[in-house]
């Protein structure tokens, strides 16, 4: 200072406390405190206005009542970090008067040429001489809107931080509404973090209000699970407004440090093995990334066919990783040889990792030999072949591409082959040995069996394994065929037993037929049942059929359905039948007794007054098969659900007898020969060819079961195929042209199709889209089609399921009843119920008396 006061105490810079506790002391009200210097309050300046030549400065003082003080105003290029003073100049002073409550002010007009920067404070002196401590500094400097930076030119953190925060600064001034734009981007640095990947790519504007000095910028960061390197990314500020200017730190590097550990892995390598004494095989055990802090991980040797001691010299330990080292060795000692041998390995195995995760844990060492070649070693040829009479079959091994050294190979017979050991031949192993020097061919034999079967040529796999002194070569395995030399037994068809027995009761008997002989070819024959004592209206469901054997089948079966009445009346039989073999002929037993076991008690009642009974037979009559377990279920409970209400019942079984015609497994099977009937010959089906044809089209379809819909479509498509090529068929069609089939076909059906129709399937058959087959199923299915002999299919069913016999056979002797329940079906629109049809059938004499007394 130019210019201070001395007093008789202190000097007026820094006042202590009665303890002597040094620092600014702040006002009190009236300044009744005591201690040094009184602890003299200090003046407070409310504003410093620069006017050109002079500065205004203006204050308050809070003291004594009643008392004139001394201010002094000092002016200084700064101001003291604490805030008040320093004085480096006194450039005024006043005098200040206070009133009853202690407050006085005052304003000093000071030259701005005497000021030696633009901050000012001052003292108060009382009458007494006590100096107070200088007043907070005040400026008079014009109102500046600041400098906008960030708070650190670097941030590092952990990828795990969830949010990394960074603060913009506002310095120099926070006059103003200020705003600053930002945005994070790539660093020009190798290890560029990813946005997307690693961070959230963040931008927007600060705003900072007048008087706001600090802004915090928050960017999100991707923990993720990648084990790699240190990475960065920047922010950066640019485009200021409302006069702020950016500072030196206007960019910001984020350094994202991993948190996820490296993983360790070890290479694979290799080394001539040399003559004599060792050669150094070293492996390199890397870290995928530098890392924060040290890493361990233990090694040991393995054997694998190069042996430790003789090939190598084992070793082991724990290889340490100081924070930022990425890579280590490990060196073994190779012993050198004149051995010819194939080359060798032997392992270097990872294990008990610190700070790092082991990635690749074995390392391959492969130990080169360079020693002459002692060769390869392998069959004469991939295959061999014997005469099954042949005795013994001679396998020849070839030694190849070297001779140095003793050599020995194993040789057997394994399993997997087409022939069976001990039937076909004799298994067999052993060794073969070559000499230093030796390149002559070696032979093993098997003893092949001379057997009298007539069976397809038949093979016998061959190994080589365990190669010593050599290698295997190619091939190491072989196959050697035997040639059957059994002349082949003409096949024939024979039912597998020529009586079989089945208890009465619903359900059904299987029935076998074996192919015997030659079976390599495709091969069908007929089969059918035909009444004995047991009848097929009443005891059991008439069975025709084709088998078709595939080449190789032996044996197929075909199951014939048993009914159950209340008759007393013994055992009874029927008889099945083969004919019309194709592939192979009819045997000895081409016929066979099927018995029917009569079970004692009688039923008291008829059977099918019985609901599962009444719903069981309808799966023989109608559907031609077994009932399946869920639908046996529902439609018996349709009709128990009725309990003791006969009436109930009685209308339950009439719908539930309709509802098998009505099924789509009948109206795609039943009704679909009936509809081929008629669009082919313009007839109704007869009941013995209809029963053949519909168990071939509807043999294993049940709907709803896994599959049905393309199991049904092939099988409509296969019995079509066949039908097209009767000779009934054949005879009638073969001489017209596509478009007059067509014609016939519609002619027949008694409809007039749609032109696109007619002409599609026309136009098809010309171009081979469509075939005969397929245009008679496509006329089947023609709504209009099925819709008119809806009700005459409807009513012939009546008399082949219920009756199990034609309309106009006995007891009837014409089509009379049958043309009275048409018209009567017809009268009443197709409904069954009003018309009662199915009610009269189901309660006639001639189906109940089937089963028992009326």
């Amino acid at each position: 200072m130019n210019q201070f006061s001395i007093n008789k105490n202190y000097i007026g810079i820094d006042l202590l406390d009665n303890n002597s506790v040094g620092g600014v002391t702040p006002n009190d009200v009236g300044d009744a405190d005591t201690g040094g210097n009184d602890l003299q309050n200090f003046p407070v300046l409310t504003s410093v206005a620069p006017n050109g030549a002079t500065t205004t400065v203006q204050g308050t003082l809070n003291s004594t009542a009643n008392t004139q003080f001394r201010v002094e105003i000092f002016s200084n290029t700064v101001c003291d970090p604490s805030g008040f003073g320093e004085g480096e100049k006194f450039v005024a002073f006043a005098n200040v008067m206070t009133d009853a409550g202690g407050d006085g002010g005052f304003t000093q007009n000071i030259p701005t040429a005497s000021l030696v920067g633009s901050f000012f404070t001052a003292t108060a002196t009382d009458p007494n001489g006590n100096t107070s401590e200088f007043a907070q500094c005040k400026t008079s400097a014009a109102a500046s809107p600041g400098v906008l930076q960030f708070g650190t030119n670097i941030l590092s953190f952990s990828e795990g931080v969830g949010t990394a925060s960074v603060t913009v600064t506002r310095t120099q001034g926070s006059a103003g509404t200020v705003q600053v734009d930002y945005t994070t981007g790539p660093t020009n640095q190798s290890n560029k973090a990813t946005a997307g990947a690693d961070y959230v790519t963040t931008s927007g504007q600060l705003i900072f209000l007048d008087g706001e000095t600090s802004k915090t910028i928050g960017v999100p960061i991707i923990d993720d699970l990648v084990s790699e390197q240190e990475e960065a990314f920047i922010m950066t500020l640019s485009n200021p407004t409302g006069g702020a200017t950016i500072g030196n730190q206007s960019t910001v590097l984020f350094d994202i440090l991993d948190n996820d550990a490296p993983t360790v892995t070890i290479n694979d390598v290799q080394v001539s093995e040399g003559n004599v004494g060792t050669t150094n095989l070293t492996f390199t055990v890397s870290l995928t990334h530098a890392y924060f802090q040290d890493e361990t991980v233990d090694f040991t040797t393995l054997d694998g066919t190069a042996q430790s001691g003789t090939d190598y010299q084992p070793t082991s330990g724990k290889l340490t990783f100081i924070a930022g080292q990425t890579s280590k060795t490990v060196t073994v000692l190779v012993n050198g040889d004149t051995k010819q041998e194939p080359d060798e390995t032997f392992f270097v195995q990872l294990s008990n990792s610190n700070n790092v995760t082991i990635s690749k844990s074995k390392g391959t060492g492969t130990i080169v030999n360079d020693d002459a070649p002692a060769g390869s070693l392998q069959f004469g040829g991939a295959a061999f072949s014997v005469n099954e009479s042949g005795g013994q079959a001679t396998i020849v091994v070839t030694r190849t591409g070297g001779s140095n050294g003793a050599v020995s190979v194993q040789y057997a017979t394994v399993a997997g082959g087409t022939a069976t050991d001990g039937a076909d031949y004799a298994s067999t192993s052993g060794t073969l040995n070559w000499a230093d020097g030796d390149l002559a061919d070696k032979t093993f034999s098997v003893v092949i069996v001379d057997d009298s079967l007539i069976e397809p040529n038949e093979g016998i796999n061959l190994a080589l394994s365990n190669p010593v002194g050599g290698q295997l070569g190619s091939p190491n395995t072989a196959v050697l065929n035997i040639t059957d030399n059994d002349a082949p037994v003409a096949p024939t068809f024979n039912f597998s037993q020529a009586d079989y027995t089945v208890a009465e009761q619903l359900g059904a008997v299987t029935v076998t037929v074996i192919r015997s002989g030659d079976t390599s070819s495709p091969a069908a024959v007929d089969y059918a049942t035909a009444d004995g004592s047991a009848t097929q209206k009443g005891d059991y469901e008439i069975a025709t059929g084709t088998l078709n054997f595939a080449a190789g089948e032996a044996s197929k079966t075909f199951q014939v359905l048993i009914n159950q009445d209340m008759y007393i009346e013994g055992n009874e039989s029927f008889n099945v039948s083969l004919s019309n073999p194709s592939g192979a002929t009819l045997g000895q037993q081409d016929s066979a007794t099927v018995t029917i076991i009569d079970d004692v008690p009688e039923s008291a009642t008829n059977p099918i007054d019985d609901a599962q009974s009444f719903v069981y037979t309808h799966y023989h009559d109608f559907l031609n098969r077994e009932p399946d377990q869920a639908g046996l279920q529902f439609w018996t409970n349709e009709i128990a659900s009725c309990g003791a209400d006969a009436q109930c019942r009685e209308a339950k079984q009439v719908n539930v007898s309709a509802a098998y015609f009505l099924s789509i497994e009948f109206q795609q099977t039943g009704y679909l020969l009936y509809l081929m009937q008629k669009e082919s010959f313009g007839s109704l089906p007869k009941y013995n060819p209809f029963m053949r044809d519909l168990q071939q089209v509807s043999r294993d379809v049940i709907v709803n079961a896994p599959g049905w819909q393309q199991k049904l479509a092939d099988s409509q498509r296969q019995f079509a195929d066949k039908w097209v090529n009767r000779t009934e068929f054949k005879a009638l069609y073969d001489g017209l042209s596509n478009e007059a089939y067509v014609n016939a076909l519609y002619a027949n059906a008694g409809i007039v199709p749609a032109p696109a129709e007619r002409d599609g399937l026309v136009n098809h058959l010309d171009t081979a889209v469509e075939t005969r087959a397929s245009v008679l199923l496509a006329v089947a299915s023609n709504a209009a089609f099925r819709q008119l002999e809806q009700n005459p299919a409807f009513v012939l069913m009546q008399y082949f399921g219920y009756l199990r016999r034609d309309p106009d056979a006995a007891p009837d002797s014409d089509l009379s009843g049958y043309n009275f329940w048409l018209q009567k079906l017809n009268a009443f629109n197709g409904d069954f119920q009003k018309a009662e049809m199915v009610k009269a059938f189901i309660d006639s004499s001639e189906y109940r008396l089937r089963f028992g007394q009326q």
